[in-house]
């Protein structure tokens, strides 16, 4: 059985990152980096770990750091939640897209620059079918552009199998 829920507190549970990328998404405790930007605690607003994308480690507005799941098989409509943080002047990116077992790509969610300086959640519907979900995120400068992703959940259903 798979799951794709994870608050990155002891690690980044099945998800794993693109060695192929760019970037890389780091599990990072307490206040980003950069103060102009990132988060300074996770989500819930306590002493737990989230993932982040150090925009100051990108060269350019073409890399990108990705965050792959295991193969699913989603046999009914299933939600996916998950936080993010997208504060500064710099901030590029964050997009969920599906996999598919071809290789084509379908986007499920995007947000582009600034979206202040709260976390926010997100809710995606997960269609039917075999893929992996990805997620994908840049920087548009190299400052003030740290990200954040956190707490990660797929809501009730039954389990996955990969």
């Amino acid at each position: 059985v798979i799951t794709l829920d994870c608050a990155f507190n002891a690690d980044t549970c099945s998800w794993i990152q693109d060695s192929a990328d760019h970037l890389d998404w780091h599990r990072w405790y307490g206040r980003s980096p950069d103060l102009t930007s990132g988060p300074q605690v996770d989500h819930a607003n306590t002493t737990e770990y989230y993932l982040l994308l150090k925009g100051h480690e990108a060269h350019n507005g073409n890399w990108t750091a990705r965050l792959y799941s295991p193969h699913i098989s989603i046999n009914s409509p299933r939600n996916l939640t998950f936080w993010y943080h997208m504060n500064g002047a710099g901030i590029g990116n964050l997009r969920l897209y599906r996999e598919n077992a071809d290789g084509s790509k379908e986007e499920l969610f995007v947000r582009k620059g600034r979206q202040g300086v709260s976390w926010e959640q997100a809710s995606v519907n997960l269609p039917v079918g075999f893929y992996k979900l990805v997620f994908e995120a840049d920087a548009a400068r190299h400052y003030s552009s740290d990200l954040a992703i956190d707490d990660i959940r797929l809501q009730d259903g039954p389990p996955l199998i990969g």
